[in-house]
C-alpha cells in the first residue's frame, strides 16, 4: 500500500509538472512578443515576411476594424475613436486589439494613437487644459509639464500609450487658423514649452509625437492648399532661409533630447517641396539630429504629394523617409502598393525594412514587447486623485494664461 501512495505520489507530481511547462509554453507560445522582447528591431524584422514588415507602416481608423481583422493584418497602429467611453471602456477596447495584435503570426505589439493635445478630451470625465495658445501666455513650463504628466495617467489609466503631441510649430501668422494650437511665435517659447510637454508625456509612460514638421505655422497668406476651398493659408508654402530652418530644426533638436520617439510630417510645403517628399528634410532628421524613432505622416496627407496618381505619390512619400502612414481609410491598398512597389524596384525593400525595424524599436522602448497589455499599471493608483489634481492645475493655468486687453 505504502509503494503505491508512492507511485501515485509520483504521478500527480509529474501531472502537476507538466500542467506548469504547459502553461509557460503557452504563455509563451501565446504571446509571441515576450520572446522578442530582448531581440534587435532588425532581427525581428528579418523574422518577418514583406507583407508583415509593410503592415507594420500601416495605421488604420480604428472605426474600420471589425472583429479578427487586427489578428489577421498585425498592422502597426490604429487611431481615432468610435465614440467618448469611461476610462475602463477604453482599457477594453484597446486590450481588446492588442490582444489580437500578440496573437497575431507577426505577433508585434500594437500602438493606439489618440491627440491628447489639452488633456484625454476623449475620456468621460476627463479634465481639458488650456489649448496651446493659453499655455503660451502662461509661459510655466512647471506647470505645462505637470499637465503634461496628468495628462499621461489619464491617457494610460485608457490603455492608449501614443500621444500625438506636442504642437512644436511657431505660429507666424495669427490668420492661420491653427494657431491656437501652438504655444506662440517665439521659438524660444515653444522650445520651452513644448520640451516640457514632452517631458511631462515621456517621464510618465507615455509616446509623444512632436509635429507637424516642419514649419507648419511659417506658411504664407494665398499659398494654402486648394483643396480645401477657403482656406488660404492652411497646408501652404513656407519660404525660408538656411537660416530660418536651422532655427525650427533646433525646437525639433529640443524635442528629440527630451526624449520624443515620434515626428508627424506636416501636409504643408517648404520651399515649394511638400514635405511628406522632403527627402532632404526629413534626412535633416534622421541623420544630422539622429533621430532613430520613427516618422509619420498626417491624417490622409498622402494626396498632398505630387504625382499623377495615388501610386506615384504613395512611393515617393515612403521614398522620402515616411515610416508609418496615416491612411486611415484605405490602408489595404496602401499595403498592396507598397507590396508591388517593392517587388517592381520602385521602392528599396531596405526602405521597408528601415521603417519597420524604427516602428518595432519604438514598440520595445516603450515595454510593448515584454508588458504589451500594461499589466503592471495600477490603474487605481493612476486615477488616485487624479479628477482633482488635474482641476487645480487647469485652474492654475487658466488664472496665469489671462491676457488684460483693456484695464477699466
Amino acid at each position: 500500500m505504502k509503494r503505491n501512495n508512492h507511485l501515485i505520489f509520483l504521478f500527480l507530481l509529474i501531472c502537476f509538472t507538466v500542467s506548469l511547462l504547459q502553461a509557460c509554453a503557452s504563455r509563451t507560445g501565446q504571446y509571441k512578443c515576450l520572446r522578442l522582447a530582448e531581440s534587435s528591431p532588425e532581427s525581428i524584422v528579418s523574422s518577418l515576411t514583406l507583407e508583415q514588415r509593410i503592415a507594420q507602416m500601416l495605421m488604420p481608423a480604428v472605426y474600420h476594424l471589425e472583429e479578427g481583422m487586427m489578428k489577421e493584418n498585425c498592422y502597426g497602429a490604429v487611431l481615432s475613436k468610435k465614440d467618448t467611453l469611461t476610462a475602463s471602456e477604453w482599457k477594453a477596447l484597446s486590450d481588446s486589439l492588442q490582444k489580437e495584435a500578440v496573437l497575431s503570426d507577426a505577433g508585434i505589439p500594437l500602438l493606439y494613437g489618440q491627440d491628447d493635445v489639452h488633456g484625454v478630451n476623449y475620456c468621460k470625465g476627463a479634465v481639458i487644459f488650456p489649448h496651446n495658445i493659453g499655455l503660451g501666455a502662461a509661459d510655466d513650463p512647471a506647470l505645462t509639464k505637470e499637465a503634461a504628466r496628468l495628462t499621461a495617467l489619464q491617457a494610460r489609466a485608457c490603455g492608449l500609450l501614443w500621444n500625438y503631441a506636442p504642437e512644436s510649430g511657431v505660429s507666424a501668422d495669427p490668420r492661420w487658423g491653427r494657431t491656437y494650437e501652438c504655444f506662440g511665435e517665439d521659438t524660444e517659447l515653444v522650445t520651452r514649452l513644448s520640451r516640457a510637454c514632452t517631458e511631462g508625456f515621456v517621464e510618465n509612460g507615455l509616446i509623444a509625437c512632436a509635429k507637424h514638421y516642419l514649419a507648419d505655422g511659417n506658411t504664407l497668406f494665398g499659398t494654402g492648399e486648394q483643396y480645401y476651398k477657403g482656406r488660404p493659408i492652411d497646408r501652404g508654402d513656407a519660404i525660408l532661409s538656411e537660416e530660418e530652418i536651422d532655427e525650427l530644426l533646433a525646437v525639433y533638436k529640443a524635442q528629440i533630447d527630451a526624449g520624443v520617439q515620434t515626428i508627424m510630417i506636416s501636409d504643408s510645403t517648404v520651399n515649394g517641396v511638400r514635405m511628406c517628399e522632403n527627402r532632404e528634410l526629413l534626412d535633416r532628421l534622421k541623420k544630422d539630429l539622429g533621430f532613430d524613432g520613427f516618422l509619420l505622416t498626417d491624417w490622409n496627407a498622402i494626396k498632398t504629394a505630387s504625382g499623377n496618381s495615388y501610386e506615384e505619390k504613395l512611393i515617393k512619400t515612403v521614398n522620402a523617409g515616411a515610416d508609418m502612414l496615416m491612411e486611415v481609410d484605405n490602408f489595404d491598398e496602401v499595403g498592396k502598393i507598397l507590396k508591388e512597389a517593392v517587388r517592381s524596384g520602385k521602392i528599396p525593400e531596405e526602405r521597408i525594412n528601415d521603417a519597420a525595424a524604427r516602428i518595432i524599436r519604438v514598440k520595445q522602448r516603450a515595454g510593448l514587447f515584454s508588458d504589451p497589455f500594461k499589466e503592471t499599471d495600477d490603474l487605481e493608483k493612476l486615477q488616485q486623485d487624479l479628477e482633482q489634481k488635474s482641476r487645480d492645475t487647469a485652474y492654475a493655468l487658466v488664472e496665469k494664461s489671462l491676457v488684460l486687453l483693456k484695464n477699466e
